[in-house]
């Protein structure tokens, strides 16, 4: 389960910690592996995986992304917060999320993220 066309790992890797937000993911992206720390989800992405989301309310999320500064140009990442979360926004922009979306942005584009990658 997870794995790309080619079993080279995961197509979609998320850092969520929040419940109803990785019911969320796994809504959109059924395939998706759901990483509960930044170790599990830098030992989850592969040479398959195009896309990672980052729960930016998730503890060491930012950890997370300077893992994955040296990913592969084809590996998207993409990172969430709360509007409120400004500093935590702009720290994720700097550590090298392609994209970062207020919460409702992302809940809303979600689906379009997820098809992105599968077509």
């Amino acid at each position: 389960m997870g794995d790309n066309e080619l079993g080279q790992g995961p197509t979609i890797v998320a850092l969520v910690m929040d419940l109803m937000f990785a019911s969320r993911v796994r809504g959109a992206a059924p395939e998706a592996v759901i990483a509960r720390s930044p170790a599990a989800l830098l030992e989850a992405v592969g040479p398959g995986t195009r896309l990672v989301l980052v729960d930016l309310q998730a503890r060491d999320a930012l950890e997370a992304l300077e893992g994955l500064r040296d990913r592969p140009s084809e590996v998207r990442v993409v990172a969430w917060g709360p509007h409120v979360m400004e500093e935590a926004l702009a720290a994720a922009r700097e550590a090298g999320a392609d994209e970062v979306l207020p919460r409702g942005a992302f809940v809303r584009q979600l689906p379009q993220l997820v098809a992105a990658v599968e077509t």
